[in-house]
């Protein structure tokens, strides 16, 4: 292979990666970009704990992956976190509507 199209590929993947390994769906990745740190955590956390919040513990095995994947997203301090957050940033319409935004979202 030429050196001038093993750049070509390395550009290509370059350009495709951040997409191709993006862990967040479309609609999280627009309400946490240009977010602060904590602020676009929280996000991604709420809309995770909205999904497993939302599935059904139909027999033993499937509760133990909900308790699985519960477990690390500390969605029981959500509303604490939430309220934290709210406070810090009482005073950006932006960040308040992302956290609402993000209440919604059921992926």
């Amino acid at each position: 292979m030429t050196n001038l199209r093993l750049a070509f590929i390395f550009g290509i993947a370059i350009l495709i990666a951040p997409v191709a390994f993006s862990q967040e769906p479309p609609e999280v990745e627009r309400l946490i970009k240009e977010m602060p740190k904590a602020v676009a955590s929280f996000i991604s956390r709420r809309v995770e704990c909205n999904h497993w919040g939302g599935e059904e513990a139909y027999d033993h095995e499937r509760a133990k992956q909900i308790e699985k994947a519960v477990k690390p997203l500390r969605c029981d301090r959500l509303d604490s976190d939430e309220k934290k957050l709210l406070a810090r940033y009482k005073n950006n319409p932006k960040i308040i509507k992302a956290i609402e935004a993000a209440k919604e979202l059921y992926l």
